[in-house]
């Protein structure tokens, strides 16, 4: 068959190891390195000069600034198995930190690796080499990570928000108390200057009434003061009439009755005859000054007060030697 390959052509088995689409890294049973595929170079930054023929530990150690990296003791335990019991072992995924190239800025880049180490035994089972496949999930971790980062803060964010909504409520809580309580407060001194304003109108109502009952009281204060006037007057000319009806007057008794136990029925009976002749109507007189003025001066006493001297003297004549001023009392009893 034409242009078909020549199958006597020896196959080149190191440079279809190197091309093959996986990082593989093969390793003596001390773990030295003797062979690096393509991509396992370009993932770890390295160059086959730098790997072939040194340690692993001694080509990729661990991060020293990183305390709690535990990439060696991890892959050496693994090692050790498959050493052990000539069998595949799968490792975790593990973090396990590259050193990075000085012209890429040195120091050592984070990087994270799903690890399976296969062992490669002779025709009679002893452990030639061991072939250690690693793939970077670094990518996947860091999104991960995010999302895990993202989810923590998103979660912390929600406790938050929790917390400011539970802050909220209590607050409200006590907004609606201090609301309620002033409400209350409010009513109270409602209540109050309701009462207050009922007594004070009831106050006002009393005031009102007792300024009706005095205005009442100094009208009928002042009636009965010029009715008490008019009835002096009155009484003082019954007591001017009562001294002149003549004892055997059929009248004389009401004259008795009315000034009995006053002590005055002697006066009154010495006083008549004198008045005699004036009360008679068909013999009518002048009576002389001097006993209407005493007739006057009884009605006087009667009107002015007990504390004040009623005096009389004769205009005609001045009082004559040993002659004294008659003087009338109120004799009001």
């Amino acid at each position: 068959m034409s242009g078909a390959a020549d199958s006597t052509v020896p196959l080149d088995f190191r440079l279809l190891f190197e091309a093959l689409p996986g990082a593989y890294l093969v390793l003596l049973p001390d773990y030295g390195i003797v062979g690096a595929s393509d991509e396992y170079l370009r993932a770890t930054m390295t160059t086959r000069s730098m790997l072939l023929g040194r340690n692993i530990f001694d080509a990729f150690p661990d991060n020293p600034d990183d305390p709690e990296a535990t990439g060696v003791r991890q892959l050496r335990a693994s090692l050790d198995r498959v050493v052990a019991t000539h069998a595949p072992d799968v490792m975790a995924v593990q973090k396990y930190d590259i050193r990075r190239p000085e012209e890429l800025g040195g120091g050592f880049e984070e990087r994270h690796w799903s690890p399976i180490n296969i062992p490669v035994l002779t025709a009679d089972g002893t452990l030639a080499w061991i072939v250690h496949r690693v793939e970077d999930v670094t990518e996947f971790v860091l999104l991960r990570r995010r999302g895990e980062e993202m989810e923590a803060e998103i979660y912390r964010r929600a406790q938050e928000i929790q917390s400011v909504n539970e802050a909220l409520r209590e607050s409200q809580r006590t907004l609606e108390q201090l609301v309620a309580d002033r409400t209350a407060e409010l009513a109270a001194v409602n209540a109050s200057l309701r009462q207050e304003m009922e007594q004070t109108a009831s106050l006002e109502e009393q005031m009102r009434q007792a300024q009706k009952l005095e205005a009442v009281g100094r009208l009928a204060g002042g009636v009965a003061h010029d009715f008490n006037n008019l009835l002096t007057i009155i009484t003082g000319y019954a007591e001017i009439l009562l001294d002149v009806v003549p004892r055997e007057h059929p009248d004389a008794r009401v004259r008795g009755r009315d000034r009995q136990g006053r002590g005055s029925r002697g006066d009154a009976h010495a006083a008549a005859p004198g008045l005699q002749h004036g009360s008679r109507c068909s013999n009518r007189r002048c009576w002389t000054s001097t006993r209407s003025s005493t007739d006057t001066d009884k009605m006087l006493s009667r009107l002015i007060g007990e504390d004040i001297e009623l005096c009389r003297c004769s205009l005609r004549r001045g009082p004559q030697p040993g002659e004294r001023p008659t003087r009338a009392r109120s004799s009001r009893s």
